[in-house]
């Protein structure tokens, strides 16, 4: 009898194996950072969401008189990275965020953001800051 189909076989076991590796945490088990005033949460499922795909939607902040604020989005969604991409260019996008992981922008204008997931063109989102 060949080895070949056992080598396959285990071959095709490990790549199978391998392709949820870059996301730890099986769905519900996500360690999360604590929470932060002006996080945006995404939430499991957002992949197939549009503006229900961040919460919340629309994040409202203000600088209250300071020069700059920080804005964080927290990955909650198990086994998908999402990507945060400035629809104006007003803040470098990021690499993709694994699950329970973060990406943060300094903002330091008032104005109308809007932003998408890179990966997922359907997820939209609005952060507005006040002075």
């Amino acid at each position: 009898m060949s080895r070949a189909p056992i080598i396959l076989v285990l071959a095709a076991l490990s790549l199978a194996a391998a392709c949820g590796a870059d996301y730890p945490g099986a769905p519900g088990t996500l360690a999360l950072p604590s929470p932060l005033p002006g996080d945006i949460d995404i939430p499991a499922g957002a992949s197939a969401r549009t503006t229900t795909a961040f919460a919340p939607n629309p994040q409202q902040l203000a600088l209250d008189g300071g020069s700059s604020l920080r804005v964080r989005w927290v990955n909650a969604d198990p086994g998908v990275a999402h990507m945060i991409v400035s629809d104006e260019g007003s803040f470098t996008a990021s690499s993709p965020v694994s699950p329970g992981a973060t990406y943060s922008v300094d903002v330091g204008q008032p104005g109308t953001y809007h932003y998408h997931c890179g990966i997922h063109p359907n997820m939209v989102g609005t952060l507005i800051v006040a002075p």
